[in-house]
């Protein structure tokens, strides 16, 4: 295996040593340090099964195998106000409710947090302090900042290891409530690595516990039934470059069962979505 320069790659660097996995699913590359360049110090890595997978998504937004950085030191989260989803949510009462609903859960939790909004996610400055990001919905995003969001939020995720958790569909919107150009799901692609796969409105589902050893789920049983929903909106994800921990399953009548919690890894970084509601 070698590295390469150059906008093709056609620029010869160096001979890399490599191993696979057992099962030859993963592989395992030494990366010198002296190939290490760039701000910050580090390297992009784009991935290209036989012609016909590319990862992370697209070539538009690669990994970064990057030096440490100094993150957090303590465990204080941020609790993201998004206007532009305000606005095209239910109504703007509803969406402060569920605003206040995460900052509710956050105090009983014990957990010190900030309230942030949007116009805080393009620079990174603003996000290094916290161990983790929640999104309690922010579906849509104003095109004109998304690109200093997106900046933002990759390094947050890729370089600093801030945990993201959210619910349902992830800056896959614009400003007025139209799917993204292209792959309207490359965002929460590349941030969360998890795809929706399916979804629909107007099902009854029965939500119930699935992977009870995960302290996430502390207290609660496997098969356990959480919270039943009539004639609610679902969707289901599931990961794409290694499989997502299903911790809560949602079985709509007449679908079967479906993810509903998921943890999934995007580099370092866990991710937590809830999708049902979205």
């Amino acid at each position: 295996m070698n590295s390469s320069a150059g906008a093709a790659g056609q620029t010869f660097v160096a001979n890399l040593a490599y191993n696979y996995g057992a099962d030859h699913k993963t592989i395992e590359i030494a990366l010198p340090n002296n190939l290490m360049a760039g701000s910050p110090t580090g390297a992009d890595v784009l991935a290209d099964v036989n012609n016909n997978v590319f990862l992370p998504t697209d070539f538009s937004n690669p990994y970064v195998v990057a030096e440490p950085l100094t993150g957090a030191s303590s465990n204080r989260v941020a609790i993201v106000y998004s206007d532009t989803s305000a606005n095209l949510y239910f109504s703007k009462t509803a969406y402060s409710e569920l605003i206040m609903a995460a900052e509710n859960q956050a105090r009983m939790a014990g957990v010190s947090y900030d309230l942030i909004d949007e116009s805080q996610l393009t620079n990174i400055n603003n996000l290094v302090q916290y161990k983790a990001l929640i999104f309690p919905s922010m579906t849509d995003v104003n095109t004109a900042q998304l690109p200093a969001i997106m900046s933002t939020l990759t390094s947050a995720v890729y370089n600093y290891h801030i945990g993201i958790i959210t619910a349902g569909d992830f800056l896959t919107n614009d400003q007025t409530g139209t799917p993204l150009s292209g792959n309207a799901y490359a965002n929460m692609q590349l941030l969360l690595d998890l795809a929706r796969y399916t979804g629909g409105n107007g099902g009854n589902i029965t939500v119930t516990v699935n992977d009870a050893s995960n302290p996430i789920m502390q207290g609660y049983t496997a098969g356990q039934v959480i919270q039943t929903y009539t004639n609610e909106g679902y969707a289901a994800y599931q990961g794409i470059a290694r499989p997502a921990d299903v911790l809560v399953n949602q079985t709509v009548a007449g679908v079967g069962s479906l993810p509903a919690l998921l943890r999934s890894l995007s580099g370092a970084t866990c991710t937590l979505m809830w999708p049902l509601g979205s």
